[in-house]
């Protein structure tokens, strides 16, 4: 029975200027890092999906608003701890959407305002 669902989007920031200055493999280890980061918090139940190019999905049912939280941040330490150990910097934008079971879950829609937080987070750290 699904009572919620959670949306993360991440988006890595600065794929294209890696790729430019340091050729493919470099971005392919980008890429990786941030994979390996979002499957280190995978259970049975919380997925993690390359969703595009440079923008992947953790899809959390059944679990909080809160937990997303929790989930950023052991995502974040993990980026932080494989960037250091393979020497590239890791930077990714992201975006959370969560629904209860009250409300009608879409998880379409979830992806959709998942997505938009992205944008936001994303301009908000191009700000700071």
């Amino acid at each position: 029975v699904l009572s919620s669902c959670g949306v993360l989007f991440f988006d890595v920031n600065n794929l294209k200027p890696v790729n430019d200055a340091h050729g493919h493999d470099a971005g392919d280890m980008l890429l990786r890092v941030v994979a390996e980061s979002l499957h280190s918090v995978v259970n049975r139940n919380i997925h993690a999906f390359r969703y595009g190019g440079d923008e992947f999905l953790i899809i959390a049912p059944n679990y909080t608003a809160e937990y997303l939280d929790t989930l950023i941040r052991m995502c974040r330490n993990r980026m932080r701890t494989l960037s250091q150990e393979m020497g590239i910097e890791v930077s990714v934008a992201i975006g959370k959407a969560w629904s209860d079971a009250g409300r009608d879950i879409n998880i379409y829609n979830l992806i959709r305002i998942a997505d938009r937080e992205m944008y936001k987070n994303k301009r908000d750290m191009k700000q700071a």
